[in-house]
């Protein structure tokens, strides 16, 4: 830790003759406001033919944002939190269509692929209630590309664990109209771990290859429409196809062997906007729908279904949705939002070959009214409330649980020119809903469901400063967020002993700061950023830390632009110790050390082609981002984009 920190600091003393500029850092311009100036959110800005497209959604945030964690699940999925809050109490939104799977109220982040992405929009806290409910610790809104010009790209990446991805797209326009079209595969074969893993200690792990990490997926983006003076209208589709093996829990007694013979994820779009008078109308119709098949087997072979453990579950879940929202001008610079939605989630599951199928459905209704005004040259701010019902309609032949609502509310300000930066905050009161899996999932008859939970509430409070000194772009930023009535797995006792259940536990308090600082010297751009966070459960007799939330996190990017055709992109990271529970008993942790991670690119341009070399984990750090799971030793990739006109 100390070494990054005296790395940074170097950093930033070497950078202090600088203009500021916004920079460029790799491919990606990060700017420090968002379109719809909400003081504590920034905005990534990218363009279409870059190659950091290759990452998946949940790298690309962790490398950028210290406030941002990634780690990996029991069966091979990722994870994320933003401020502390895990990816069910975030927004994910594709142009701003959620795209959380139904029945969990969550989505993979690794499946997100950033092919067809223009733009990121993230909002840390309390998001704009234009978001809509479920966005306790902020929002993820993936922005695809609406073409004005006619392009291409086609990318081919090889990796050093054999495979590769390879990728196409075809953007153009005629006239009024426009149409883009973007293809993926990767196939990539069991990945090797550190030399300093230990193989000895696992029987499970007898060599260095990792087994089970094998996975194939395919993704492909679709969208035409017509573009006119006064309104726009297009038709998007989206899919995702994956089949994958998950790597056995080496910390497990007993191991289990799943693949995913089939995960398949679609989602459809109609939507547009039309300009009557002074008001805007926008408007998005969606369908969704996500089948996976998932198969457990005997033995890690994966070609027997015998023993009682063994199974095939399928998942067969949809969603259908409308978003009405329009934007008013008023007098003294005013801004009226107004938006109204309306989402049914259906979940159908077979728990195993020849079952009976289950159902269960649950609607949900928002309405949110937000006034932005500009007063006078410095101030700015934004209030919003929303109001929202979640209504469970069917339960598997069973009484669906009551109603719930909930009313929230935002409010942010920006004093520009105080102090010679920009003061900021916000505070609001935000909401979430239990999902269909919390109040329902038996998982295995390991779980009692609890239909009767209740909804998730936060407080959320933020401050901050920012200005340019002496070349340099400082931002800092302290927050609180009290996170009450969490749902949170417990463990039972007396006759349900050794089950779990969901249940509505108390208060967790994430509590911290953010400093964030970027700028450039001569061939030289540089963005780091460290946050601080507290991260405590204080729903039992006695406060204990929350797993995966480390305490101190920072990340540090370099791009030093040799030449016209060469340049080197430097990402490290630190993350402080961690804990994670252990099997779900209150006060049972595990502490992980705390480690330094390091990756390194060269990247040749000529022309509109470019070629790069990649070394992830450059030190071969032998580390585990997850209890059980150990991460990828030092790996390397080969790649080449070409942009055609």
């Amino acid at each position: 830790m100390f070494l990054l920190l005296m790395l940074l600091i170097q950093t930033c003393l070497l950078c202090t003759d600088s203009p500021s500029t916004p920079i460029t850092l790799g491919e990606i311009l990060i700017s420090a406001r968002q379109e719809n100036n909400t003081p504590d959110s920034q905005i990534f800005v990218m363009r279409s033919d870059q190659l950091e497209k290759r990452e998946e959604l949940n790298e690309f945030l962790q490398d950028r944002f210290s406030s941002i964690s990634s780690y990996e699940g029991t069966k091979g999925e990722s994870y994320m939190s933003l401020r502390g809050f895990d990816l069910r109490n975030i927004n994910v939104l594709l142009d701003g269509v959620p795209v959380s799977i139904p029945y969990e109220g969550g989505i993979d982040p690794a499946k997100l692929w950033l092919g067809s992405i223009k733009k990121i929009e993230i909002v840390q806290g309390a998001a704009s209630v234009m978001a809509g409910p479920n966005a306790l610790g902020g929002s993820i809104n993936l922005i695809t590309d609406k073409p004005a010009l006619d392009y291409g790209t086609l990318d081919a990446r090889w990796f050093g664990r054999k495979g590769g991805d390879t990728r196409a797209s075809v953007y153009g326009t005629a006239d009024d109209f426009f149409y883009g079209l973007t293809a993926q595969y990767t196939n990539m074969s069991n990945f090797n771990l550190s030399k300093d893993f230990d193989t000895k200690a696992f029987v499970l792990q007898p060599d260095r290859q990792r087994r089970l990490s094998d996975k194939e997926k395919s993704n492909m983006y679709m969208i035409f429409g017509n573009r006119k003076e006064d309104s726009q209208m297009a038709f998007r589709w989206s899919g995702f196809r994956e089949n994958y093996s998950t790597p056995p829990d080496l910390s497990a007694a007993t191991a289990r062997y799943w693949r995913f013979s089939n995960w398949e994820k679609d989602q459809y779009s109609l939507e547009g906007s039309m300009v009557r008078g002074k008001t805007t109308w926008h408007y998005n119709v969606y369908s969704d729908s996500y089948y996976n098949m998932l198969d457990s087997y005997d033995d890690i072979s994966l070609t027997k279904q015998t023993k009682k453990y063994a199974f095939t579950s399928i998942y067969d879940d949809f969603s259908h949705g409308i978003n009405l929202k329009t934007s008013t001008p008023v007098r003294n610079n005013g801004l009226v939002n107004l938006m109204l939605t309306g989402k049914k989630d259906v979940h159908q599951a077979q728990g195993t070959a020849n079952a009976r199928w289950e159902y269960y459905r649950a609607d949900t209704l928002n309405a949110a009214a937000e006034f932005r005004k500009n007063q006078g040259r410095n101030w700015e701010w934004t209030a919003g409330t929303s109001w929202s019902e979640n209504t469970p309609k069917d339960a598997d032949g069973n009484n669906p649980p009551d109603n719930i609502t909930a009313t929230d509310y935002t409010w942010s300000f920006s004093r520009r020119n105080w102090n010679q930066g920009e003061l900021y905050g916000n505070f609001g009161h935000k909401t979430r809903f239990p999902s269909l899996k919390e109040r329902f999932s038996g998982y295995l008859d390991k779980s009692i469901p609890n239909p009767g939970l209740e909804e998730e509430t936060a407080a959320l409070y933020a401050m901050g400063y920012k200005r340019n000194f002496r070349g340099v772009d400082w931002d800092l930023t302290l927050y609180s967020n009290t996170h009450d009535n969490a749902i949170m797995q417990v463990q039972l006792t007396g006759v349900n002993a050794g089950k779990t259940q969901n249940q509505n536990v108390g208060e967790v308090t994430y509590r911290g700061f953010e400093l964030n600082c970027s700028g450039r010297r001569g061939r030289l751009s540089w963005q780091t950023g460290y946050t601080y966070i507290d991260a405590v459960n204080s729903s039992y007799s006695r406060e204990v830390v929350i797993d995966y939330r480390p305490l101190h996190r920072a990340v540090l990017n370099l791009e030093h632009t040799c030449s016209e055709l060469w340049t080197v992109n430097v990402h490290m990271e630190y993350s402080g110790k961690y804990h994670y529970e252990v099997n779900g008993t209150p006060f049972s942790y595990i502490e992980e050390k705390s480690r330094v991670l390091a990756d390194l690119e060269v990247v040749y341009r000529w022309m509109d082609r470019q070629l790069f070399a990649r070394v992830n984990n450059l030190t071969d750090r032998n580390y585990y981002s997850s209890r059980g799971y150990p991460a990828e030793g030092r790996n390397y990739e080969f790649g080449i984009n070409v942009t055609f006109n």
